[in-house]
């Protein structure tokens, strides 16, 4: 029974559930992130870019509800937040124009990203790389790569099976 099911679910089929759950979570998403732990964290993400880039120029990968987005923004940097949720730049659209700030964002998906001109960093962080398929791995860095200016820096960080089963065990 359970070989029928699992031939039932394809690629496709999968990629529409992974989809359908952010258009019910982008409601709820930044209510359930920010916490002293989260805003710890982007701290942290957001001293790597200062330190980090050579323009100011950017692009948050998998921005959700763009949280770090406007992070940066605050921080002086030019940045384009993009996520593969419409529902989740919905959202980020809507509190970016409540805290009166100007950010494009963008639908894209991270494995076939693409800019009109290169930048100086790309961030993609809470896992985003998580979310790639292995398969897609190279595709993915490729497409981050051709975005990025020479000398660009790529931030992003991944939840190991260490840190999901040892560090985020009240989660």
């Amino acid at each position: 029974m359970n070989q029928i099911i699992d031939s039932l679910i394809t690629a496709d089929t999968a990629e529409k559930m992974k989809n359908n759950a952010y258009k019910n979570l982008s409601r709820y998403y930044q209510s359930i992130i920010l916490d002293d732990k989260y805003q710890a964290f982007t701290d942290y993400m957001l001293t790597l870019v200062t330190k980090n880039v050579k323009t100011k120029r950017g692009i948050d990968v998998g921005c959700g509800t763009g949280i770090f987005t406007r992070k940066l923004k605050k921080s002086g940097f030019d940045v384009t937040g993009v996520d593969i949720s419409k529902e989740m730049i919905a959202v980020a659209d809507e509190e970016t124009a409540v805290q009166n700030l100007r950010i494009n964002y963008q639908i894209q998906d991270v494995k076939n990203l693409k800019t009109f001109e290169k930048v100086g960093f790309i961030t993609a962080i809470n896992d985003v790389f998580n979310y790639v398929e292995q398969k897609n791995l190279v595709k993915t860095f490729s497409a981050v790569s051709k975005c990025l200016e020479r000398g660009g820096a790529f931030i992003f960080d991944i939840s190991t099976e260490y840190k999901i089963e040892k560090i985020n065990t009240e989660n």
